[in-house]
């Protein structure tokens, strides 16, 4: 997935939904962290997660020499048992990371 191309479509699909070339969905899917855990791939993720998930990544490019503690692959189980409750974002971010994370922005 092109980190461009993705930023590119999503602002054209929002000018056309302003303009009234396409149509917003009539009806949204309520999602929670539990039904994203079974997600079987990322071709599951709505815009709004793409959008978080380009967010973060924008972020960690811009990191410098500091290190990612959370979200990280190898420490999302440890540190999940310090949070009351799971939260979408980090539920999603953790999927992400699961199905390669930033090597799926890679060519090829």
């Amino acid at each position: 997935v092109d980190h461009k191309q993705v930023d590119r479509d999503l602002k054209t699909q929002q000018q056309n939904r302003l303009l009234g070339l396409e149509k917003s969905p009539s009806v949204i899917k309520s999602r929670n962290a539990h039904v994203l855990q079974a997600a079987k791939s990322c071709a599951e993720f709505s815009e709004a997660d793409w959008e978080l998930i380009m967010d973060t990544h924008d972020e960690y490019m811009r990191r410098g020499c500091l290190e990612r503690v959370y979200p990280r692959l190898d420490m999302v189980d440890r540190c999940s048992e310090f949070f009351f409750s799971q939260r979408y974002s980090n539920v999603l971010l953790a999927k992400w990371l699961s199905f390669g994370g930033p090597k799926l922005f890679e060519p090829g």
